[in-house]
């Protein structure tokens, strides 16, 4: 699993909010996100009034942002291997 995360580059960011129903990944994935991007900021905060996303920011200022809202588990880690494919 630790592999799909380690195509971020140095100098781009990920930026995550998860609510209640996405923390499992959070907790089971940071670690692994981080050990395959140690350079790279990973921002993981909890979505509180707000809808659930994740945004991989790369070169040149481009952005995809992808919204996690009624994801379950499975559906959050095909989403976020889409923003770092």
């Amino acid at each position: 699993m630790s592999c799909v995360y380690s195509v971020l580059r140095s100098g781009d960011e990920m930026r995550m909010k998860y609510d209640r129903h996405h923390r499992q990944y959070v907790e089971t994935n940071y670690l692994a996100m981080k050990a395959g991007n140690p350079t790279t900021p990973i921002l993981v905060r909890p979505a509180v009034g707000t809808q659930s996303f994740a945004v991989a920011r790369y070169e040149m200022g481009k952005e995809q942002r992808i919204e996690l809202e009624g994801a379950d588990v499975t559906a959050v880690e095909s989403a976020v291997a889409n923003l770092t494919a």
